[in-house]
């Protein structure tokens, strides 16, 4: 399930083209997204969707989009909604962290991470710019 990323301490770390595809079944959990500055890529576009029923889509202001600096944004998800987490652009800005903390509401039992664009720049052991999927209620440091 976690073919192309590092796994520490639930936290999954992905990046370069190892693009996420996964359910996660916690109550709660984070996406970051960190670039540190040196070099740009396309980015990526995700989806977060509760499983439950079939998506609906469109712009939400539920939706993170990602730009220089640092933000961090708290989603409820429950069923039949999906949310996008993406970069701004062409290609991302420097100098990001940005956050979006899901909190699956009583009726969503499972969310569905899966991203259509990932592309960052990084090493083989993603130092450098990346996405992170912190599982649990614990802050991201």
């Amino acid at each position: 399930i976690f073919l192309g990323s590092n796994l520490e301490k639930n936290k999954i770390k992905y990046c370069r083209s190892n693009a996420p595809n996964l359910t996660i079944k916690e109550e709660a959990f984070q996406l970051l997204f960190s670039s540190n500055g040196k070099k740009a890529a396309a980015g990526l576009k995700c989806s977060v969707a509760c499983s439950k029923q079939i998506p609906t889509t469109g712009g939400s202001s539920s939706d993170v989009v990602c730009e220089e600096g640092k933000m961090t944004k708290e989603i409820t998800l429950g069923p039949g909604e999906s949310f996008s987490f993406r970069t701004a652009g062409t290609e991302y800005a420097p100098k990001q962290k940005c956050t979006a903390k899901y909190k699956m509401n009583k009726q969503c039992k499972e969310a569905k991470i899966s991203c259509s664009k990932f592309h960052t720049i990084a090493n083989s052991k993603c130092k450098g710019d990346f996405l992170m999927i912190k599982l649990g209620k614990k802050k991201t440091k």
